[in-house]
């Protein structure tokens, strides 16, 4: 049964999608730099890196039932949370998750070539802009994403400074450090992004003001980049801004799901060439 900003549901767990979790997994020194990985089977995987939104506000178990979801379907994925006390401290974060992974890939069993960033809120900032970075500099960012997933994702920080909504100013205090008008507004994540920069699948709900706002910026920077893109659009629905964490129970979760699968599936396989438009 819907509500009218989503579903009353169930929490799925990781053991239902048949996906074994290793927790609290420490892969730098700067604050929250720990993760939490979710994998089925036992051979060399893909792996998607998602950082998650608010990170001093949202716990990584929050996350179980989307990640599972995905890693139920042939990929590895770290749940990581990042500093959250300014945008430069949350791409420490990730300098360091580089680093982890160049060392470490081997060794837990997934491929170096086969890496996906993914973020939610204010951590598709982090990974856009440390995917940007990777084209930059190769040296401090030696692993290099195959694709970036944006889900309900903040990219410009400046709009939520002019938005007089709840959600802006919690993003703005929780994601980057930014308190009663007090701290430095990062720059866009979306702004001069290279030509080569990896496909993006991004998706979003109509019903959610926050994300709304940040999806057009987020279009308009993609397109003049060039940037082959996937698209996932809820409009006939009033869902809750987080609701892909749901798969268990909400259908469009699973929808959601799906999509983002199908677009790793599609790069590893080499057959994302044109942009693509889901629409439910």
């Amino acid at each position: 049964m819907f509500s009218k900003f989503g579903a009353k549901n169930k929490t799925g767990s990781a053991d239902s999608f048949g996906v074994s979790v290793k927790s609290n997994i420490r892969y730098g020194d700067t604050k929250n730099a720990t993760f939490d990985l979710y994998r089925a089977g036992e051979g060399r995987l893909p792996v998607v890196v998602h950082f998650t939104d608010a990170p001093a506000k949202t716990e990584r178990a929050a996350y179980a039932e989307m990640a599972s979801a995905i890693a139920a379907k042939g990929t590895a994925v770290a749940v990581a949370g990042a500093s959250g006390e300014s945008g430069e401290k949350n791409l420490e974060c990730f300098t360091e998750m580089e680093e982890y992974l160049r060392v470490s890939l081997a060794g837990e069993r997934m491929d170096p070539n086969a890496v996906f960033f993914s973020g939610d809120g204010t951590g598709a900032w982090t990974v856009l802009q440390a995917a940007r970075k990777c084209l930059i500099d190769g040296e401090r960012y030696p692993v290099k994403p195959r694709g970036v997933l944006i889900f309900s994702g903040v990219t410009e920080p400046m709009e939520l400074a002019r938005m007089d909504l709840r959600a802006a100013r919690s993003a703005l205090k929780y994601g980057f450090g930014i308190r009663k008008g007090e701290g430095e507004i990062p720059e866009s994540a979306v702004r001069d992004l290279p030509s080569d920069f990896p496909p993006v699948f991004f998706l979003h709900s109509d019903s959610d003001m926050l994300s709304y706002s940040q999806t057009s910026a987020l279009k308009s920077g993609l397109k003049r980049a060039g940037v082959v893109t996937s698209e996932y659009r809820v409009v006939y629905r009033s869902l809750k801004r987080d609701f892909y964490l749901y798969p268990a129970s909400l259908p469009e979760a699973r929808s959601a799901v799906r999509a983002a699968y199908r677009f790793i599936a599609k790069i590893l396989k080499n057959e994302f060439d044109k942009s693509e438009y889901t629409e439910i």
